[in-house]
């Protein structure tokens, strides 16, 4: 198991995903979703042109910036489709990240 990505309590963590077709190619999918998890929260469901924040950056690739102010532990996170036309399926893909507690406090 790799060592996830470690923030400081208080960034607005990026993040980032990227679909594409079964050849490679970047592709929009019909709907985007993202959902994250704080430690001890509830899950948080974003939908692109929706809910949330999630920014198209160019074809395929979608980005969403999670506020981690307060919450110190780790994260998870998952970004997904229900469909892609041109690759025959579901796209999903899941993270974590790891946040600090500040130790000024």
């Amino acid at each position: 198991m790799s060592i996830p990505n470690t923030y400081d309590v208080g960034t607005l963590v990026q993040t980032m995903a990227q679909f594409v077709t079964a050849a490679g190619a970047p592709q929009d999918p019909p709907n985007v979703y993202f959902d994250y998890l704080p430690p001890g929260g509830s899950t948080v469901h974003w939908t692109y042109g929706g809910t949330g924040s999630i920014v198209r950056s160019s074809t395929g690739v979608y980005t969403a910036s999670v506020d981690t102010t307060g919450i110190p532990g780790i994260w998870a996170y998952r970004w997904y489709s229900t469909e892609m036309p041109n690759s025959g399926g579901l796209a999903a893909a899941d993270y974590v990240f790891y946040v600090t507690a500040s130790r000024a406090n």
